[in-house]
């Protein structure tokens, strides 16, 4: 079983680390935040075009005939602003929600090239209205002109991502030092501090997930976490140490957890790794871990202890880092 499932690998790029995967592995979805407290989320995914272009049809509609709570915050769609050549997409401008004033707005922008939409939404506001003038009395003009007003600011920074987010396939290699996401790259220093995952699963439901970050928290270190939140009640640790793998040193922890509260039994398995948890010398950080659970009711076709991990050592001794070119 175990040769069945490392056949055809093919390399996979993610922040600044590549690693090969078995080719059955597919990307099951991403989570990307940009911009630090703000919180802006990035999202990819492939599509063709057409499908794209009725998507921004059906989606303008829906804003324009969204209701809001508060006659006087409508309409809920403030703007759309077609993106310019050679990007194509759009940016809606609405409210944050129905309920809420319409000071706080987003800026809804979807992009498409080649084969991939990207979409990202960033927070704005837009306080000009004569029945918000008494949150800025005797507020200075240059406070008053910062933040009461920031749309413009905004849109900009939203089209310089825009532009630099570029489509790529899952087993392309990034172009020059671009951080890798799911089907795409981008200038790194276009997004602030960001945080990014990104799950592959196989037909046996096993999930791969990478993890990578740029902010300035490292959290406890992975060997000096305590066993028993590790573990869990009812788990136990089947290796935990440090090894070498292309010049990195990598931690990593393995768990198998017996779950019995359920009417499904079940054993879950966890692997877990880490690699520049201290962010020492600007190096960039990578979270790697493999779960996967039997079933232990329909048992018959599961993965065994040790072709997990078989897969696990042969997927993690391909992990190489390119901190400055890919």
């Amino acid at each position: 079983m175990v040769t069945s499932l490392l056949q055809h690998p093919e390399t996979r790029y993610f922040g600044f680390y590549s690693v090969a995967l078995p080719a059955e592995f597919t990307p099951a979805g991403m989570v990307m935040f940009i911009q630090g407290s703000a919180m802006t989320p990035v999202e990819t995914k492939r599509q063709y075009y057409p499908p794209f272009r009725q998507f921004l049809t059906r989606y303008e509609e829906k804003l324009r005939n969204t209701s809001v709570v508060n006659p006087q915050d409508a309409p809920y769609l403030k703007g759309v602003y077609p993106l310019t050549s050679p990007m194509s997409g759009v940016i809606f401008e609405r409210m944050a929600a129905e309920h809420t004033p319409d000071m706080a707005r987003v800026l809804d922008a979807w992009k498409w090239a080649d084969g991939i939409t990207f979409s990202v939404k960033m927070k704005a506001r837009d306080e000009r209205a004569a029945r918000y003038d008494v949150y800025w009395y005797g507020k200075s003009k240059e406070v008053t002109d910062t933040f009461r007003y920031n749309v413009p600011q905004k849109k900009s920074q939203l089209l310089a991502i825009l532009s630099g987010l570029q489509p790529r396939q899952d087993n392309q290699r990034p172009s020059g030092n671009q951080l890798a996401i799911q089907y795409g790259q981008v200038d790194a220093s276009l997004l602030g501090q960001y945080e990014t995952s990104i799950n592959y699963q196989n037909s046996k439901e096993v999930t791969i997930t990478l993890k990578t970050d740029n902010h300035s928290y490292t959290g406890t270190p992975l060997l000096d976490k305590d066993a028993r939140v590790v573990e869990t009640e009812y788990g136990e640790t089947l290796y935990k140490g440090k090894r070498k793998v292309n010049g990195l040193e990598i931690s990593e922890w393995w768990t198998k957890q017996t779950d019995s509260y359920y009417a499904k039994p079940a054993i879950t398995y966890n692997f877990e790794l880490v690699i520049h948890q201290d962010k020492k010398e600007g190096n960039k950080l990578l979270e790697l871990s493999m779960d996967y659970t039997v079933d232990l009711l329909h048992a018959d076709n599961a993965l065994t202890e040790n072709e997990l991990v078989a897969l696990w050592e042969n997927i993690t001794e391909t992990i190489k880092y390119h901190p400055s070119q890919w």
